[in-house]
């Protein structure tokens, strides 16, 4: 039988597939259920983990939207030129993606795929390559902030209390790093 922790986790998955869905319907998106699928690919157990990768995600979707728009915008009257600038693109963020780990490694990764998702469809779709990026960014960025939002504000007390004393260790830390950087320039 599945655990408590197990159950509330499911029900915040649920949670934020149906919000991202209604949503990205409510906002007339293109295509609302690439939000919801952006949940489900991003929700983590802890919420920590599920802010972090779905930064990570709408990061890379981001950078992957103007890469895309820019292989379009040189090499879009061509196939083969557009074509092999995707190429090198998704080689150049394939190599960062095994050199670097964790959510940098996701981030380039997602970056390489997204942006031959807009090449492709700018290609096959009538659709005009800025309004397939354009579509793709905000649907991520609504689903990395539902899946954010209802990952930590309805965690389970412990892991909500993790999330936020490890951030207020973060800000403390950033704190006397900038301290120690404004002592040693006003030494000079």
């Amino acid at each position: 039988t599945p655990s408590t922790d197990q159950l509330l986790f499911a029900l915040r998955l649920c949670l934020a597939i149906a919000l991202a869905l209604y949503l990205s319907m409510w906002l007339a998106l293109d295509r609302p259920y690439w939000a919801s699928l952006e949940v489900a690919v991003m929700i983590q157990p802890a919420p920590g983990l599920a802010v972090v990768r779905g930064f990570a995600r709408a990061t890379g979707t981001i950078v992957a939207g103007c890469a895309g728009l820019a292989i379009m915008g040189f090499f879009g009257q061509s196939y083969e030129l557009s074509a092999a600038a995707l190429a090198l693109w998704v080689a150049f963020c394939a190599f960062w993606a095994n050199v670097l780990r964790n959510n940098l490694s996701y981030g380039f990764a997602i970056a390489g795929f997204i942006a031959g998702v807009t090449v492709m469809l700018g290609h096959s779709l009538s659709t005009p390559p800025f309004h397939i990026a354009v579509a793709r960014v905000s649907e991520c960025v609504l689903a990395a902030l539902v899946t954010a939002a209802v990952n930590v504000l309805f965690s389970p007390p412990v892991g909500i209390r993790n999330y936020f004393n490890s951030r207020l260790a973060l800000l403390r830390d950033l704190g006397r790093e900038f301290v120690g950087l404004a002592g040693l320039s006003s030494h000079q």
